[in-house]
């Protein structure tokens, strides 16, 4: 039985353009995976469990590796996708509905596709960069939440996250972040923590430990250096605050053999 990776932010596992005349496949399922694809020609039909979908240019296809899915082409098409691997994807399985066909989400998803392909293809390596476009990804292709939170509201909070992601080498300043977004840190602090159920710095906080510790665990980077990578000046305020938020002291994760 193999060993069983954790990751605390997505790894890419592929990321290309791909296209065929024909094709037939049977993905299998696994665990902390998904796979997103934007259809830019012709089409192709997917069957997972009793639901079978037929998928056209401009959709956009997620994966999320529940269960074994069916792909047939019988016609030329191409898609550019990419799938990544985390735990940190287990919350969003089963959200996200496999076939997306909006065009404005169409045109966010290929941008954000296209740019990723292009990362993982000349540094395949720079899993900051790739892993906050991911997320960012995933958080354009989740639907609303409901309940107090509105969709307008959810704008905000997925942009807050993806701000978070794409300046992990710096401070979170809840007022910056508000700034950015346009609106007050007041509004900001409310909506987040109704969405998430935690603050926006608690968000931010728990994202750099756990990406400090994959820096410590995979790179064999010293608690000090991979701080520094997330924005901490002092490594001993982050190991205080590692102990605090996951009740375990950071400096016993030394790199796997």
């Amino acid at each position: 039985m193999k060993e069983k990776i954790e990751l605390a932010v997505p790894r890419v596992l592929f990321a290309h353009k791909f296209s065929a005349d024909e094709y037939h496949a049977v993905l299998p399922a696994y665990e902390n995976r998904v796979e997103i694809a934007c259809v830019t020609s012709g089409g192709f039909t997917l069957a997972r469990g009793n639901t079978i979908i037929e998928a056209r240019e401009g959709d956009v296809i997620c994966n999320d590796y529940r269960l074994p899915l069916k792909i047939d082409a019988c016609e030329p098409h191409s898609h550019h996708t990419f799938c990544v691997e985390s735990e940190l994807i287990e919350k969003y399985i089963g959200k996200i509905p496999l076939r997306t066909r909006s065009r404005e989400v169409f045109g966010v998803c290929l941008r954000l596709t296209d740019e990723i392909i292009r990362i993982h293809t000349l540094d395949p390596g720079d899993v900051l960069r790739t892993s906050g476009l991911a997320l960012r990804l995933v958080g354009e292709l989740l639907p609303g939440t409901g309940g107090d939170v509105s969709s307008g509201d959810m704008f905000y909070v997925q942009k807050a996250k993806n701000y978070i992601y794409e300046h992990m080498d710096e401070p979170v300043v809840q007022r910056t972040v508000a700034g950015q977004l346009g609106i007050s840190p007041e509004y900001l602090c409310d909506v987040f923590k109704r969405a998430e159920g935690r603050s926006l710095i608690k968000y931010a906080n728990t994202i750099k430990l756990e990406h400090i510790r994959d820096l410590m665990e995979t790179k064999g980077l010293t608690l000090e250096k991979a701080s520094a990578l997330c924005g901490y000046g002092d490594p001993n305020y982050v190991s205080r605050l590692y102990r605090k938020y996951f009740n375990e002291k950071i400096t016993d994760f030394k790199r796997k053999p």
